[in-house]
């Protein structure tokens, strides 16, 4: 954009030069997820992802990935900040760990996610939780129902979170949770 001489010390001149390119913010998309789909498919409401994680992998921050009625078996770790991940409005939607998977949600150093509309079981065991949350904020979990019955032994906790603030559990059941909660060092809950 501009260019600037001036004599340098002995009388050589140095050029400078600074320019900017203007960059195109993308639109936010919706990807959508279902039983029936495929992870080659493009991931439109007619030809949806068959996985969750396929989604999460391909999403851009202000994103959203719906997720049709089923029951999916996934571990769903999130890539990108300020995005929503949802359950299909009046569908049912399982995140099913078959009590072999450790956490089914976790975010780490994330921040302005929205989960909404889902149901949990089968976490592994007391030591393990179905949300995981590390050094994140501005968490929104809506509209969840988490069942600890379907653990081995104690039933895991519904929400672990460390340095973490502005966490927002509204319209949700955590229920049979041995912890409920557990929560350190966070803010804004």
């Amino acid at each position: 954009r501009f260019l600037n001489l001036e004599p340098a010390p002995g009388g050589e001149v140095v050029a400078e030069l600074a320019f900017t390119t203007p960059v195109k913010a993308q639109a936010p998309r919706e990807y959508f997820v279902a039983v029936n789909g495929s992870d080659r498919n493009p991931g439109t409401l007619e030809k949806p992802f068959r996985t969750i994680t396929h989604a999460l992998d391909h999403i851009c921050p202000g994103d959203t990935v719906t997720v049709r009625g089923g029951r999916y078996f996934e571990k769903l770790m999130f890539k990108v900040s300020d995005m929503t991940l949802r359950g299909m409005p009046g569908e049912k939607v399982l995140l099913d760990g078959e009590r072999k998977l450790m956490n089914i949600i976790s975010f780490y150093h994330k921040r302005n996610i929205t989960v909404d509309n889902f149901r949990m079981r089968g976490v592994i065991t007391a030591n393990d939780s179905y949300i995981h949350c590390i050094s994140s904020s501005d968490i929104k979990l809506k509209r969840l129902f988490i069942d600890g019955r379907w653990a081995d032994g104690y039933s895991p906790t519904a929400l672990f979170a460390v340095f973490c603030n502005n966490i927002l559990f509204e319209n949700s059941v955590s229920m049979n949770a041995f912890r409920g909660f557990h929560l350190i060092a966070c803010d804004g809950i």
